[in-house]
């Protein structure tokens, strides 16, 4: 039937460079060092994510009033002055 269930027929043709790849995917932590190369990424992450993450959210801090303003007013910090109206009478 369908299927090959130890019958000697596989469907996907074994590859060991695959396996080979996928156990040390699996098992790095136990070879990794840190070394000047890792330690200046480490910290570049450590430092630039949350950084960025901070400038991200004062930004957004200064530019929205979110305190739940009445309904009438914008929850912008800075409203927008209302279009002028030019009409001649």
């Amino acid at each position: 039937m369908a299927g090959g269930h130890g019958h000697g027929y596989t469907p996907v043709k074994y590859d060991p460079a695959i396996d080979k790849w996928a156990h040390m995917r699996e098992h790095v932590y136990e070879h990794f060092k840190f070394t000047p190369k890792n330690t200046r990424a480490l910290l570049f992450v450590a430092g630039a994510v949350p950084f960025f993450t901070y400038l991200g959210c004062t930004a957004f801090n200064r530019k929205y009033d979110v305190l739940a303003p009445p309904r009438d007013q914008s929850m912008l910090a800075k409203p927008l002055a209302p279009p002028r109206s030019s009409s001649s009478a």
